[in-house]
């Protein structure tokens, strides 16, 4: 599996409305990586998250902070790691950055 780039969909969006815009995009547009657009839907379950506020090169203290976290309640990951990005870095200072750290667990 290569990077997965989460985006979240309004309830009304579905996946043959994605497979619509993605023959739009490649046809019309003539952007081929579009085609190897998949979707996705996440269930996860259990979580144990974390607003990091900060840049990102400090992001592993708070997955220490998480881990202990997790080590304490006696949960095991059950997932991958993944974040939800509340700033834009382009316009955000980097001491400003606000990014949800989540870790799937059982």
């Amino acid at each position: 599996m290569g990077i997965r780039l989460l985006i979240r969909m309004p309830d009304f969006v579905t996946a043959k409305d994605m497979e619509a815009a993605q023959l739009i995009v490649t046809d019309r547009k003539g952007i081929q990586k579009a085609a190897e657009i998949e979707w996705h839907t996440l269930e996860e379950g259990k979580c144990v998250q974390m607003l990091h506020v900060g840049p990102f090169s400090t992001e592993p203290e708070s997955l220490k902070i998480m881990s202990a976290f997790m080590d304490i309640h006696q949960f095991a990951k059950n997932g991958l790691h993944h974040e939800i990005y509340l700033s834009d870095f382009r316009k955000t200072a980097p001491e400003k950055l606000k990014t949800i750290l989540r870790e799937p667990v059982r």
